[in-house]
């Protein structure tokens, strides 16, 4: 079925089952989001003979990588991109690479990157080599759940929900950042605990499933992007930075940089939603008792003009996959000329890897910061919550850009 998963699709396999001529059963059909490829492991699950479960478009790879793990009799990839002979069909190269198919078991632990959309992510190459490396028995995914926090909420608990998954944790990136740290105080069904960095500012990047069931909602976003800033501009202490953007990403660095002593101003196009975020921030939840920096907020716009000595984007601006903003930056040209000439230029967005707001500071001589930087940092820190081992540090950094090199 091109078009999604049947209605009568349990009826209609208990009709092939009475077929004693056929040797293997095969059921394939669009899938409208992950869950529907839990139907499929299911079906796999209560096999009568070999049986092949394949969901077709982005949100079935899920199904053709996995079908090992629940015993499918095969799965299809293509030669090439341009040669698939069906929706979503992944290429013998990243299905035996990448994904590492031929090492996927039954106890393989399935980790995933959720996120709308996901498609330009390296999250992927970076996590599966990691596993790799760390003689981990895991697989790595892109996990493509639609912006709004109820398809999130439903998606996410039927993978913790389906026992024989072994789904163990994620990678958690826009919009999604904020609904996990909804998600885990509204479950009752299971135990959630947040690191204070999420609690305060709301948002969390990393969940990490403990043997216990014990689900771990972390923010690993605010020392990769604190540290290296710090770095970049000897201490972040009295300085004065932008955070341009109050999203999930904007709010937890402006958290971090206040609580290193900085004097923050978050510019969101939106000051009823920055207001929000502002007071989000400056709950009850701390990450020390007498942070010695501020935070506060103005118009996206007005950042240009705002003397600061640091400019980090947290927008989607200037990420690639997205047409009307792939070629924007969330500062203008006049933004730029306007400026000293000794600010720092940080942009979270690492796809592309030269961004129009990083090339825009570039040209004026400016201090720029990479995404990737932001990327690796968070990356490993996701690794070592996952896996309790430390991380292979120098090959994330060498998947990573060359991984971005290629995109």
């Amino acid at each position: 079925d091109f078009e999604a998963r049947p209605t009568d699709l349990f009826t209609r396999l208990a009709a092939m089952r009475e077929v004693e001529a056929a040797k293997v059963l095969k059921v394939a059909y669009r899938a409208r989001s992950l869950r529907d490829n839990l139907d499929l492991f299911d079906v796999l699950g209560e096999r009568d003979r070999p049986t092949i479960a394949l969901g077709m478009g982005e949100f079935g790879l899920m199904s053709r990588v996995l079908a090992p793990k629940f015993s499918g009799f095969l799965t299809f990839a293509s030669i090439r991109d341009t040669s698939a002979t069906a929706p979503g069909q992944p290429t013998v190269s990243d299905l035996l690479g990448l994904y590492r198919f031929r090492s996927i078991t039954p106890a393989t632990r399935v980790y995933g990157v959720i996120g709308w959309p996901v498609g330009h992510s390296i999250s992927p190459q970076v996590h599966n080599a990691a596993f790799e490396a760390m003689d981990e028995d895991a697989v790595y995914l892109p996990l493509p759940i639609v912006p709004e926090y109820e398809p999130f909420k439903a998606t996410v608990l039927a993978l913790l929900d389906h026992a024989a998954l072994g789904f163990t944790g994620a990678s958690v990136t826009i919009p999604h950042k904020l609904h996990l740290v909804r998600l885990a105080s509204e479950d009752t069904s299971r135990r959630w605990v947040v690191d204070e960095v999420a609690s305060r500012v709301g948002a969390a990047n990393t969940l990490a499933v403990d043997a216990d069931g014990t689900c771990r909602v972390l923010n690993t976003d605010v020392a990769a992007a604190v540290e290296p800033l710090a770095e970049a501009m000897g201490g972040v202490a009295d300085r004065r930075i932008a955070v341009l953007g109050a999203g999930g990403v904007g709010q937890a660095i402006a958290a971090g940089l206040a609580d290193a002593g900085a004097h923050v101003t978050m510019h969101n196009r939106t000051m009823d939603k920055a207001a929000a975020a502002l007071r989000k921030i400056n709950s009850e939840h701390r990450l020390n008792s007498s942070p010695t920096g501020t935070i506060d907020i103005a118009p996206l716009e007005s950042a240009g003009r705002s003397g600061c000595d640091a400019f980090v984007n947290c927008t989607a601006l200037g990420m690639r996959g997205s047409a009307e903003r792939e070629t924007a930056s969330p500062l203008s040209d006049l933004d730029f000329d306007a400026l000293r000439g000794d600010e720092v230029v940080f942009d979270t967005v690492y796809t592309p890897r030269e961004t129009p707001f990083l090339k825009s500071a570039a040209a004026k001589g400016l201090l720029t910061i990479r995404g990737e930087t932001m990327f690796i940092r968070q990356a490993l820190g996701q690794l070592a919550a996952w896996t309790g081992k430390t991380p292979p540090r120098g090959l994330v950094e060498k998947v990573a850009v060359e991984a971005l090199e290629r995109a």
